[in-house]
């Protein structure tokens, strides 16, 4: 896991952090320390305002897997575009963030030339 490029998250039943890989920590500027035993409303304070930690629930009470697309701002990069695929992995929940902030800019750049 630690050469992947894309971010991997686990969170325990409760949604409390447990681990999380070195492409997480760079996607969303984390640092371990700041993560791990942390529940996800505290990671990201807007989670519960837009119904993602309903479907969180959702996907650790039936096992059906959710997919959303989400937009973070980051220190360096500024706001990156990400696809995230959150699933049940055993007893927990477990995140994968992809960073497709090139493909948005092309379809944003593609929009603008159509105009």
């Amino acid at each position: 896991m630690a050469s992947a490029t894309d971010g991997f998250l686990l969170f325990d039943s409760n949604l409390n952090a447990i681990e999380v890989d070195a492409a997480a920590m760079e996607l969303f500027a984390l640092k371990k320390q700041d993560v791990i035993g942390k529940n996800i409303s505290q990671i990201w304070s807007d989670v519960d305002k837009d119904g993602r930690y309903a479907a969180y629930l959702e996907v650790m009470n039936t096992g059906k897997p959710f997919f959303n697309e989400d937009t973070v701002p980051h220190p360096e990069a500024g706001k990156l575009h990400l696809a995230v695929r959150t699933f049940k992995v055993g007893d927990c929940l477990g995140m994968i963030a992809s960073d497709v902030t090139l493909q948005k800019r092309k379809e944003e750049e593609r929009k603008k030339l159509e105009v």
